[in-house]
This record gives C-alpha cells, sequence and structure tokens, in this order.
C-alpha cells in the first residue's frame, strides 16, 4: 500500500536527476528497500512520502557523485594509457636510426636480392609470384629470402655494435 501510494512521488523526484529509465527503475527500487530494512529509524506520524523522498534524493546525490568519480577515473586511466602509448622523441629518432640503417644494408644487397625484398614486403606478393618474377623456383625463393633476412640481421647488429 505505501509502495503503490509513494512511487510516483520517488520517481518524480529521482527521474530528473538520472535522466536515465533503467537507472531511475534502479534507484526507486532500492529506495523502498532501503525504507524496508531502515524501518525502525522511521518516526511514526510523520510523512512518510517526505522520508521516501528524502530518502530517494540522498540515494540520486549518491549515484550522480560515485558516477561522477567513476568517469574522473576513466578519464585519467584513458590519459594515461594514451601518453603511455604515445612514442616520445627518442623513439622516434630511434627508428630513424634503425630505417637509415636497414636501407644501407639493403644497399649493400645484389640486384636480384633487392628485387626479392621489393616484391615480397613492398608488392606484398606471394612466395609463388615472386619465385615466378625472378624466374626461380618456390624453394629456391623462400631460401633466398631467408638467407636476405639473415643477412640484413646481421648488417643491423653490426652497425649497432659500431654505435
Amino acid at each position: 500500500m505505501v509502495v503503490e501510494h509513494c512511487q510516483d512521488a520517488v520517481w518524480r523526484v529521482v527521474a530528473p536527476l538520472l535522466e536515465d529509465r533503467l537507472a531511475t527503475e534502479d534507484l526507486v527500487h532500492r529506495t523502498f528497500i532501503r525504507a524496508y530494512e531502515r524501518l525502525d529509524a522511521y518516526a511514526l506520524g510523520t510523512d512518510i512520502q517526505a522520508w521516501l523522498v528524502t530518502m530517494a534524493r540522498n540515494l540520486a546525490r549518491n549515484h550522480l557523485r560515485d558516477r561522477s568519480r567513476e568517469q574522473r577515473r576513466v578519464t585519467l586511466y584513458q590519459e594515461s594509457l594514451s601518453a603511455a602509448s604515445e612514442p616520445d622523441a627518442s623513439w622516434h629518432s630511434t627508428q630513424e636510426l634503425l630505417r637509415r640503417s636497414l636501407e644501407e644494408c639493403r644497399d649493400q644487397l645484389d640486384d636480384v636480392a633487392q628485387e626479392a625484398l621489393r616484391l615480397f614486403y613492398a608488392e606484398d606478393l606471394s612466395i609463388a609470384l615472386v619465385a615466378t618474377r625472378l624466374g626461380r623456383s618456390e624453394g629456391a625463393t623462400q631460401k633466398l629470402l631467408s638467407r636476405i633476412r639473415i643477412a640484413l640481421r646481421a648488417c643491423l647488429a653490426r652497425k649497432q655494435g659500431a654505435s
């Protein structure tokens, strides 16, 4: 009987604060549960609807405060992730040095090896198509690319050791 009598008044207080139907339904429900749990705090003879509305308003304020805090935490977390994922100037200079070193190592390869690299990595062709373009078997092309990678790795290691 009390729920039926006071539910609309509680709803009218909570709905404009939360602006979310599901959250409002939940909070109205929690208001009546809280009232039941705290019936001993209700002073007989006072306006029960005013007591429930005050309780609902306080629950709504707590909900909004908690939601605001959570949004701030999420924002701070996203900002920290963004800052951690953005490479700094030293990373960029290291990448540029690596790119230049790799170009120098590539330039030391013979013409066939450079062409195989270009076809496979720059043009993104399959081993079969690279083999056809180079006039080699697929097995020989795979072996060639493997040897090229080993040579480039060794060249880069020498350059890093020298710097």
